[in-house]
């Protein structure tokens, strides 16, 4: 629901809808996921969760310390025209590549999320990560 597609696209109904199937999706997968860390049949398999729906949140209430422009209807950079009339070709001020997809930024600071997912915050905008190691005895929050 956070997506510039969605932003633009749809009612908020519909935004709302669109994030129950995502939490739903992302329920059932990590549902499987923590069976799977606790099978005998996957031995000294570690497995760890990001958490892009808290991570896209964060980073769109933060743009300005990621110095980056997005969240709000319109701020992808895929195609998009900027004042001088020049289409925009650099992702690495944008949130999101175009209308569903993150940038490549914002997926380097997936990346070092990931790499931190030791516990280490490794990405200025927030105070946790949002890799977890499963087992998770709880669901995550929506």
């Amino acid at each position: 629901s956070l997506t510039p597609g969605v932003q633009l696209l749809s009612t908020p109904d519909q935004a709302a809808t669109l994030k129950k199937i995502t939490a739903g999706y992302n329920d059932a997968l990590l549902k499987q996921l923590n069976h799977m860390s606790q099978s005998n049949f996957y031995p000294g398999l570690n497995l760890y969760f990001e958490d892009m729906f808290a991570f896209l949140q964060s980073a769109v209430d933060h743009l300005a310390l990621m110095g980056l422009i997005g969240g709000e209807k319109n701020d992808w950079c895929f195609d998009k025209v900027n004042q001088n009339g020049v289409i925009v070709t650099d992702s690495s001020k944008y949130l999101f590549f175009n209308l569903i997809h993150p940038s490549s930024i914002a997926h380097a600071f997936i990346a070092k999320d990931v790499e931190g997912c030791d516990g280490t915050v490794t990405i200025p905008f927030v105070h946790k990560s949002f890799c977890h190691r499963l087992p998770l005895t709880s669901t995550l929050p929506h």
